[in-house]
């Protein structure tokens, strides 16, 4: 399943900036906190992520940036639902980002709480985490880690997929090579 096979709706955990949001995250998280950005699969070639601005951009702009990534697949994802997922979170391009949230991201990680981030329920002008979570609550109803959309941040999906892992397939990809593999069990 690696970046050549990605499929709309497909999600992808990165470290993020240089490492700092996960090094930050993990000062005030109970559990290790091993990624702190999130974009998605619009298309086998194409990833739609929340920088400075929602952008779309190429797998291969990917590769440039990101060594080490993990890639998350919903089981049950039809193709109506995967093409759903794409025409909403496409219509967040060129939006900016979310930094009001994102404080407030900070005030919920330092107090251990989902409060601040609740105040703000614009679907404009989000973080990444957000952004996916917002598509995916959306379309499917998910609220990854029963923490709502608003309030997501990666560590909340990468969660999600450890309690109901028979619903998500995994790959943990490191410089070219495969890490680690999970596939989920749609029977379960």
């Amino acid at each position: 399943m690696y970046l050549d096979d990605l499929k709309p709706g497909d999600i992808i955990l990165t470290k993020g900036f240089r490492g700092i949001v996960v090094w930050f995250l993990n000062l005030f998280q109970r559990d290790k906190v091993h990624y702190g950005h999130v974009s998605m699969a619009v298309s086998r070639n194409c990833i739609i992520e929340a920088g400075s601005k929602v952008r779309q951009i190429s797998v291969c702009d990917f590769l440039k940036q990101h060594k080490s990534f993990k890639i998350i697949r919903f089981n049950w994802l039809s193709f109506n639902s995967g093409i759903r997922l794409v025409t909403l979170i496409k219509s967040q391009l060129n939006t900016g980002y979310g930094w009001s949230r994102f404080l407030l991201q900070i005030l919920d990680n330092v107090f251990h709480t989902n409060y601040f981030t609740k105040l703000d329920k614009s679907e404009e002008n989000q973080i990444c985490s957000s952004l996916v979570a917002w598509t995916y609550f959306e379309v499917l109803g998910i609220n990854f880690n029963d923490v709502p959309w608003n309030s997501c941040e990666p560590d909340d999906i990468e969660d999600e997929v450890e309690i109901n892992s028979g619903m998500w397939t995994t790959e943990t990809w490191h410089r070219g090579r495969l890490i680690q593999s999970k596939k989920g069990n749609k029977d379960e």
